[in-house]
């Protein structure tokens, strides 16, 4: 039968792809001894490397193996955009574990009836979401809470102010009335005990829960190979229509990783191409949004018509220029005509809408950029 399709194809794609053996832990130690000395993340103008990931995730990786997590246990993580964030999800892909994503902004009932629904042994969460697992931390089949302060992986001096600011200037509240296992601890330590683990690519690799029509959010059950699948369509799709300066990729993480669109098409997508990922943690500020955005010199950045709209009503964003912005794909939802055509005015970029959902980790259909 003839793909008539392929003729809508820009040249130079390739349209077949022979399936992959890797799993998402193999590829990860792989792209950080390839990239060692690049930077992989980036929050609040403090950057890890690919080697220094490594370590850590090796380091955070073997305390959870003995905290009793094993091979097929799942692990919830309810934080934002954080450098912990890859940092918790790699550990746990690497030892087999399933990653069960938390939106952060849930109420106590909506954690409680996730935390039920998936099984999950142990809780990773930011301290300022940790007192919503005051009455949960010993329910159901969670054995620990891993608790982590925003500037945990940041220098001794700005993460003592900032853990202040939180405290006294911005009071804050990151009180909880159980006893927690502390993530800076558990990630710093240099066991040298992490055993290896045989993960297939037909292992869950996340439980990923997606809003219903009705009743509850349902738990997308995604494997290794759905994931890796996805990236490499995604790879073939977008590296031979974007001419990446000096094969510099930054790539700004505004949409909330824990979300099956941020987490392939931002994180994932590349990270695995050497690519930097900068994190902004809270989106709703605009004018930290910006700065972010002039300091990075990014090259792609992913959203939501929502927050293009948002940028566009921004005098701060308008100002700007960001010469090394290139490329953009709008997911979510259909993005609005007039929204795209003003981003075009003011950035010089054309957005390219994306369809996808969660069951197909996530992206189905792309446009042409």
């Amino acid at each position: 039968m003839e793909k008539i399709w392929l003729k809508s194809y820009p040249q130079g794609i390739q349209h077949v792809l022979e399936p992959s053996t890797e799993v998402l832990g193999s590829m990860f130690d792989k792209c950080c001894v390839e990239f060692s000395t690049k930077k992989a993340f980036t929050c609040d103008k403090e950057s890890v490397s690919f080697a220094k990931s490594a370590e850590l995730v090796n380091n955070f990786a073997a305390s959870l193996q003995s905290l009793g997590v094993e091979k097929g246990d799942r692990v919830a993580v309810i934080m934002p955009n954080l450098i912990q964030y890859p940092i918790a999800i790699f550990a746990i892909l690497k030892i087999g574990a399933i990653v069960v994503n938390v939106n952060p902004l849930y109420t106590a009932n909506e954690i409680d009836y996730l935390l039920e629904d998936s099984g999950a042994k142990v809780v990773i969460a930011l301290d300022m979401m940790a007192g919503k697992l005051n009455e949960l931390h010993n329910k159901y089949n969670v054995k620990h809470v891993i608790v982590t302060k925003l500037p945990d992986l940041y220098p001794f001096l700005k993460r003592t102010f900032i853990n202040v600011a939180i405290k006294y200037l911005k009071r804050i509240n990151i009180s909880y009335n159980y006893k927690a296992l502390d993530f800076r601890e558990l990630v710093l330590s240099n066991k040298n005990t992490l055993r290896a683990v045989n993960v297939i690519p037909e292992d869950i690799a996340f439980i990923q829960y997606t809003g219903a029509t009705t009743g509850k959010p349902k738990g997308a059950v995604l494997l290794h190979k759905n994931i890796i699948a996805n990236i490499a369509q995604a790879h073939a799709w977008i590296i031979p229509q974007m001419d990446f300066p000096n094969n510099r990729m930054v790539v700004i993480d505004a949409l909330p990783l824990y979300h099956i669109f941020a987490l392939t098409a931002n994180l994932f997508v590349f990270f695995f191409l050497g690519g930097e990922n900068v994190m902004v943690t809270n989106p709703r500020d605009v004018k930290g949004m910006v700065k972010t955005l002039h300091h990075s010199k990014f090259n792609v950045f992913n959203g939501l018509d929502t927050l293009f709209s948002h940028l566009l009503n921004s005098s701060d964003f308008i100002e700007q220029k960001f010469p090394y912005y290139i490329y953009s794909i709008a997911g979510g939802m259909a993005s609005r005509e007039s929204v795209m055509q003003r981003w075009r005015e003011v950035t010089g970029v054309n957005v390219s809408n994306c369809y996808g959902l969660s069951e197909t980790s996530p992206a189905v259909t792309m446009n042409k950029f």
